[in-house]
């Protein structure tokens, strides 16, 4: 099921970017980084994350920043990044 998930995350990624809206956009991409880090392949995992995070940031989304930061420590940490995570 993880093909399906991530055709539709990267469907909605794709559609948040057309619509410009930092709420979706952030959600957008943090789905999708959670769908990779799940399935394991954080060299994708990683970029999806960073952005749905920096999405947050600039936009001040403090719903979503907590997920985000912490899914991508835990990516960080997988990868080896421990100073990062």
């Amino acid at each position: 099921e993880f093909a399906e998930g991530l055709a539709r995350a990267e469907e909605a990624v794709q559609i948040a970017e057309s619509v410009d809206q930092p709420f979706t956009l952030s959600h957008a991409y943090f789905g999708l980084g959670l769908l990779r880090l799940r399935r394991g392949n954080l060299g994708q995992a990683i970029p999806a994350l960073e952005k749905s995070l920096d999405v947050c940031q600039v936009s001040d989304i403090q719903l979503v920043l907590p997920w985000a930061a912490a899914a991508l420590g835990y990516a960080y940490a997988l990868a080896g990044r421990s100073a990062e995570s």
